[in-house]
């Protein structure tokens, strides 16, 4: 019910915040190590319309707002497009943090069910291939990354092994709760 899915809101905005300090970590590393694959003005500003969106997101969990399945649907896609932007001014989809769009597969399922977990596959796909499009073409707005640092590809696979372990620990404990009302 309506409940359920502004606790889901709550829930997608704690994941937001993971999410945005970890970008912003990864911009501290990339100014470090001086990667220049992508532009820190355009990530930094996709930073900053993130945490206004996921400002506003917490607004609307309070009680006086409805929460329908369409607004989950609408956050989903912000952060798709979020993400998308991210990427493109950091190397395209050769980027390997373009394995986050995995992510929100599973977080849409969460979220909305069968339908979320089909729009964000949807979703994910089309924004892939345009991401892969503008390479294609060279009409990325920074040069596509052609050959990633290792640390890229390291802390990449580790946000796969431990995004994917806090979501399937997210599926468990739902299970155990649902058995335990049953």
């Amino acid at each position: 019910g309506a409940e359920q899915r502004r606790s889901g809101l709550r829930w997608l905005a704690g994941l937001r915040w993971w999410a945005l300090t970890g970008a912003m970590v990864g911009v501290l590393v990339s100014l470090a190590l001086s990667w220049t694959f992508l532009s820190t003005p355009a990530v930094a500003f996709g930073l900053l319309v993130m945490v206004v969106v996921n400002g506003v997101l917490l607004w609307r969990t309070r009680r006086d707002f409805a929460v329908g399945r369409n607004e989950l649907l609408l956050h989903a896609a912000v952060d798709l497009g979020l993400l998308t932007w991210l990427l493109a001014w950091a190397g395209g989809v050769r980027n390997p943090l373009s394995l986050a769009f995995s992510f929100h597969v599973v977080i849409g399922a969460l979220l909305n069910g069968r339908r979320g977990a089909l729009f964000s596959s949807g979703a994910s796909l089309v924004l892939l291939a345009l991401l892969w499009g503008l390479e294609q073409a060279d009409a990325l707005p920074v040069p596509s990354l052609h050959d990633p640092p290792a640390i890229l590809w390291a802390l990449a696979l580790g946000l796969l092994v431990v995004g994917l372990g806090y979501l399937a620990l997210e599926v468990a404990e739902r299970q155990g709760m649902e058995r335990e009302r049953a």
